[in-house]
């Protein structure tokens, strides 16, 4: 279309050209030669000195404009690149927070948004790390197209600790990333993940072909690793929600709650056969005098020191709970009873040989406790039983000494 307005407009004024020749040649062109020189000849040749010149103006005019049109053509495509771009990644984003609307879990919705950035950057080697300064250590490492990525020490302090982002386009031409280029990556994009200005992690893409990354890409790898932040921050906040919903507030250990649905969800297995579940309950002997001697106070302080005793000795798949009061559980699945007993006894052990202040004045001279134990299937086959047996058991311990442990 523009080609051929460019080639009407250059025949117009050709055709203009020559009516203008022939009308200056004739007026005063001609009349300044000799008689003798005919005039039709200084009429042409005027004419064909002019046109030559005009046809090279035009030529340079037309090539002009030809040019700005492929420019601008250009511009549009690139522009319709980036919108594309653009809206691949609101629909990116958008995804990401459903997702994590659906699902809430952390560690899955970070994988998701890895596999989004691999989709984006059309790479296939990502990771991604979360370091926590409380803890002082990583808590999440995802990698994806590689089991394993050996990062190096200086590279995390000046994204995570530095906030700093990073592209590199040839790894070998760094020496403080030696053992990147010698485990045979080529380039990496790599920027912090930050929350209110402190970067707590890092998500990147290393390449082993050769690939030059662009800084859009960079710009585009930082817009997702905002939205990344805000997940985490969020995921965060729910997980915390999430664990004082199903914690003693006293005793920083599992509340009731939390412990009839886990003994439900324990007690489905074993009745089906998959797995042997033990539950100890625990109750403080003469609690009530502890508190009348000492005060409220202090009998909280011991609540809390039996809990943490409670935590501290037993296996990390074992659910510690307050029951109510001064009274503890314990589930311990995979666990038969005569196990079970060695835990209970252990336990007892432990409460004995702990100082507790003022203990002395209790009836029996020291601050003790009384444990129940009873097991599915070996002598529950219900969670009802389950609790039953138990809380007959701790009943016979404290009713013949307490300070005991009553299994049968």
């Amino acid at each position: 279309m523009i080609k051929s307005r460019i080639v009407a407009n250059i025949l117009a004024s050709v055709a203009c050209l020559v009516l203008v020749t022939l009308w200056f040649g004739s007026k005063i062109i001609i009349p300044l030669f000799p008689k003798n020189i005919p005039a039709v000849l200084v009429l042409y040749t005027f004419a064909f000195i002019l046109l030559l010149i005009s046809f090279w103006s035009l030529h340079k005019i037309s090539s002009n404009l030809l040019r700005e049109n492929q420019r601008m053509s250009t511009t549009l495509e690139l522009t319709q690149s980036d919108q594309s771009e653009g809206s691949h990644l609101l629909s990116t984003l958008r995804d990401l927070m459903s997702a994590f609307t659906a699902e809430q879990d952390l560690h899955t919705v970070l994988k998701r948004m890895l596999l989004a950035i691999k989709d984006l950057l059309k790479v296939n080697i990502l990771f991604l790390e979360l370091y926590s300064d409380e803890e002082q250590k990583y808590f999440v490492k995802i990698y994806e197209g590689e089991k394993n990525i050996t990062l190096d020490d200086d590279l995390r302090e000046e994204v995570i600790q530095k906030g700093q982002s990073h592209l590199i386009n040839d790894l070998s031409s760094f020496p403080k990333y030696k053992k990147l280029s010698e485990a045979g990556y080529f380039s990496i994009l790599v920027v912090p993940l930050k929350r209110r200005e402190r970067s707590f992690g890092m998500v990147g893409v290393l390449t082993k072909e050769s690939r030059d990354f662009l800084s859009q890409e960079l710009e585009l790898l930082v817009s997702i690793a905002s939205q990344a932040s805000l997940l985490v921050e969020n995921a965060q906040l729910f997980e915390k929600t999430k664990f004082l919903s199903i914690t003693d507030g006293l005793t920083n250990i599992y509340n009731h709650r939390h412990f009839q649905e886990k003994l439900e969800e324990f007690t489905e297995m074993g009745i089906k056969g998959e797995q042997s579940i033990s539950l100890i309950m625990a109750d403080v002997d003469y609690f009530k005098h502890y508190n009348d001697t000492n005060g409220h106070v202090a009998g909280d302080k011991v609540l809390w020191k039996v809990a943490d005793i409670f935590k501290k000795n037993t296996k990390g798949r074992d659910v510690v709970a307050r029951y109510g009061g001064e009274e503890f559980v314990i589930i311990l699945p995979h666990t038969e009873k005569k196990d079970a007993v060695v835990v209970a006894r252990k336990l007892k052990e432990e409460i004995e040989n702990t100082h507790f202040h003022n203990e002395e004045k209790q009836p029996n001279g020291k601050l003790t406790v009384s444990f129940g134990v009873s097991s599915l299937p070996a002598d529950s086959k219900t969670r009802g039983e389950l609790i039953k047996n138990a809380d007959e058991r701790l009943y016979k311990a404290k009713t013949g000494g307490r300070n005991q442990v009553v299994s049968e």
